[in-house]
This record gives structure tokens, C-alpha cells and sequence, in this order.
């Protein structure tokens, strides 16, 4: 199911952040990934590991579980 990379982009868009801004700070917390990276897990193309989800959910401020739950 895609609900990963759908739910990354809508905590993105959340937090009011870039896919650039996004990256920049992934790379402050020890996880650099760049802007087409990031790009390919919202577009369902690549799926980020648990240790990278933890990463960005703390960017994102949102709990990890966030990422891999269905909207309710």
C-alpha cells in the first residue's frame, strides 16, 4: 500500500516545510537524504527505512506511527 510516502507528504505540507527544508534538516539529524530522495518516498517510488521514518518524524514533529497508519 502507498500510505508511507502519502503520509510523509501531508506531515510536510503540515509543517509548512520544502522537500529542500526537509532535506537540510534531515542532514542536521544524522540522515542525509536529498530533495530527489525525499521527493521519490512521497512519490511512492522508494520506501525509507524504520531508523530514517524516526528521523523524520522528529523534523516533521509527528509520532512515527504517523507515517505507517491509515488516515482515520
Amino acid at each position: 500500500c502507498n500510505v508511507v510516502g502519502d503520509r510523509i507528504r501531508q506531515a510536510r505540507l503540515a509543517a509548512g516545510l520544502t522537500l529542500d527544508e526537509v532535506a537540510g534538516r534531515m542532514v542536521e539529524h544524522g540522515q542525509p537524504i536529498t530533495t530527489a530522495g525525499l521527493s521519490k518516498y512521497e512519490k511512492n517510488k522508494s520506501t525509507p527505512n524504520q531508523v530514517f521514518l524516526v528521523q523524520l518524524a522528529r523534523v516533521l514533529k509527528v509520532k512515527p506511527a504517523f507515517f505507517v497508519s491509515e488516515p482515520t
